[in-house]
């Protein structure tokens, strides 16, 4: 009896693939090289399914492609970072990233690469001198970053300015204007992050430029100017983000001044986060400019400003809403005006927050509170006079009666001198941080490295803790901050004798401000047993830690980020 043959569609692939083996074996050598090349051609295609069949059996490849593809989206890194180094303030971060490096992961397998050629997102972040395929892109909205010289890539992203969600131009003089390249004359309706940036030499010329994309970039939010001499024309009712700095620190001084710049602000409406730097604009002695009042300013950073910007800028940009400020980089020579600006300008209530540090040759003070705060930065000069009138007027500017935690470093302990001037000011502090050494470049090392044994400032600091010049029965000097309940110590190296700590809270225990919670903590710690403090704290905890507490306040820490 003949056997059955079954349609081809019912046989196993297993029986087809073993039929096959066996017929080439029988016809080796028996037909042309057409033949096998086009057997060789199936056969390709046949394991090529076969390993996606076995791929389709990982972990990763069972994951849905929508997931996948968003998976993928993290690999590329960010193009640019923006806004500029040394800028403090909040931003939305760019999105733009490097597209090329996106390649790799079409070469994985094949599922991985339909995957990512099929996610337009991997593709939309242009670098004009190495651009995709834009049929990549598909209808996504563009995301452009071009190096400065004008190249095809640049000429062609710009026909396609409708769909430009970000654009970064970094301009180089020589090669072209920023304001009248073409590449700003288009509307640009889908448009939220811009940055202009200017390399080198000057745009002097240019003091009434046009609108920027014909005027129409109504969705606009973020705006970055780097060492651009002229202010836009158009009114962005939609900027939450402007910076305008001087990125080349070049001090030059742009035609307009701060009057005009007041009138470009006046047309950003829904502004939140301003950030000014290195400006050397200037403003008439009778100039009699209104200040603008915006709804909803939260944060505003001036750096390296000279005194008349400071001063001016502080009294004319106001908001409705409490303010974060960051003031950087001063000189003892503001000390004058800014401080008397400040005392109207500042966080006249609600501060509970105060750091005192010394970060290089500058004097850091921090006051925050609910929901605003202020970060002071300023030079200090050794010997100066005003360096010390800062030091000794700036616990005047606000009421500090409602601070309840103070972190303070060594250094600022040793230009503080007698820490009796701040802790007096401080009735309702509850919890004090003492840091040997902050996370920063320590202002001297030598000098760090004589106070490493040498620890007079801390004792100093205990002792007038404990209301008294020392630790006596005496109860003549009233006991500073005598809401105290937290202290916390952070150390290089380990204290000969822990008695300073034991005096300190037998101290305040008989005098009826008890300290509750006592942590020392050290780098390297120094063995020994005269630890006596327990029976006069609610909690103690000695260990070794490596690392400084942080000196940074929640929410002053956030605005500050982009200066580390």
């Amino acid at each position: 009896m003949d056997p059955v043959e079954l349609p081809l569609t019912d046989i196993p692939a297993t029986r087809l693939a073993d039929a096959l083996l066996e017929r080439l074996h029988t016809e080796k050598l028996a037909s042309s090289l057409e033949y096998y090349t086009s057997i060789e051609n199936i056969l390709m295609s046949a394991i090529s399914v076969v390993r996606s069949s076995l791929n389709s059996f990982s972990a990763i490849n069972r994951i849905p492609p929508e997931i996948l593809a968003s998976i993928l989206q993290s690999v590329p890194s960010l193009l640019i970072q923006l806004p500029p180094p040394g800028v403090p303030t909040m931003w939305p971060r760019p999105s733009i990233r490097s597209s090329s490096e996106a390649l790799p992961l079409t070469l994985v397998c094949h599922h991985w690469r339909q995957v990512a050629l099929a996610e337009p997102s991997l593709w939309s972040s242009i670098d004009t001198d190495n651009m995709p395929p834009m049929t990549r892109v598909k209808a996504s909205a563009l995301k452009v970053y071009s190096g400065g010289a004008p190249n095809e890539g640049l000429d062609a992203v710009t026909t396609h300015g409708l769909r430009i969600a970000e654009l970064h131009l970094l301009v180089v003089p020589k090669y072209h204007s920023l304001h009248d390249h073409h590449c700003l004359r288009f509307p640009a309706p889908r448009l939220e992050y811009l940055t202009l940036s200017r390399t080198a030499g000057g745009d002097r010329s240019i003091k009434n430029p046009s609108f920027l994309f014909q005027g129409d970039a109504p969705r606009l939010r973020v705006l970055v100017m780097q060492s651009i001499s002229w202010l836009p024309k158009n009114r962005f009712a939609n900027l939450t983000h402007l910076c305008i700095s001087d990125a080349l620190k070049s001090g030059y001084t742009p035609p307009w001044r701060l009057p005009e710049l007041l009138t470009f602000l006046s047309g950003c409406p829904g502004l939140q986060d301003l950030a000014l730097s290195g400006l050397k604009s200037l403003v008439n002695d009778d100039d009699t400019t209104a200040a603008i009042t915006f709804r909803d300013l939260r944060r505003l950073s001036l750096r390296r400003l000279s005194v008349n910007p400071f001063a001016w800028i502080l009294t004319h940009v106001l908001s409705r809403v409490p303010i974060t400020m960051c003031l950087l980089e001063l000189n003892c020579d503001t000390q004058p005006v800014l401080l008397s600006t400040l005392q109207h300008a500042g966080p006249t209530d609600g501060i509970t927050g105060l750091t005192v540090t010394t970060i290089g040759n500058r004097f850091v003070y921090t006051a925050s509170g609910a929901p605003c705060g202020i970060r002071i930065e300023r030079y200090v000069h050794l010997g100066c006079a005003d360096c010390w009138q800062w030091k000794s007027t700036l616990w005047s500017i606000w009421p500090l009666d409602g601070v309840r935690e103070l972190r303070i470093d060594k250094h600022a302990l040793i230009e503080l001198g007698n820490p009796l001037r701040l802790l007096d000011l401080l009735p309702s502090l509850t919890t004090l941080v003492i840091s040997d050494c902050s996370k920063r470049a320590c202002p001297s090392k030598s000098r760090c490295k004589d106070a490493t044994e040498n620890k007079t400032w801390l004792f100093l600091m205990l002792y007038t803790l404990a209301g008294a010049g020392s630790f006596d029965d005496s109860d003549d000097f009233p006991i500073p901050c005598p809401r105290l309940s937290t202290l916390r110590v952070w150390l290089l190296t380990g204290i000969d004798t822990p008695t300073v700590f034991n005096d300190l809270t037998a101290t305040r225990a008989r005098r009826g401000y008890p300290i509750e919670h006592l942590i020392v903590d050290c780098r390297v710690d120094k063995p020994h047993t005269l630890w006596d403090v327990s029976r006069h704290v609610t909690s103690f905890r000695r260990g070794v830690v490596n690392e400084s507490p942080s000196m940074e306040l929640p929410g002053i820490q956030d605005v500050y980020d982009m200066c580390k």
